[in-house]
């Protein structure tokens, strides 16, 4: 799937990181080449998304406090994406765990669960 692909019809933006150290080792170890981040026109953001297959994409939130996800922007991008696996990365969480965000399931770990 190409980032045009990704963006869709709905025109949102799906740009390649500028900042590679962020993304070393992103969830399932996948290269920076399939790691971009989404926004849509109405500046919903995704932190990244990781293209997985041709029509799967999962989407990382990193938050300091991981109860502190916004839910508006992965319901918007999981309208259009439906299929994919949600992660939060806080570099506070020790244990990772899974809790439910509204319609989504959300695994929670820490940076040192990326590797």
């Amino acid at each position: 799937m190409s980032p045009e692909a990704l963006a869709g019809p709905h025109r949102a933006r799906v740009v390649p990181p500028v900042d590679r150290l962020a993304v070393r080792r992103p969830p399932g170890g996948f290269g920076a080449e399939r790691v971009f981040y989404w926004r849509s026109i109405s500046h919903r953001e995704v932190d990244f998304v990781i293209r997985r297959g041709r029509d799967r994409v999962d989407l990382v939130e990193c938050k300091i406090n991981p109860d502190q996800v916004e839910r508006t922007a992965i319901d918007a991008f999981r309208v259009r994406y439906p299929e994919g696996d949600n992660y939060v990365v806080s570099p506070g969480v020790k244990q990772p765990y899974r809790v439910r965000r509204g319609d989504h399931v959300m695994q929670v770990c820490g940076t040192a669960d990326l590797g």
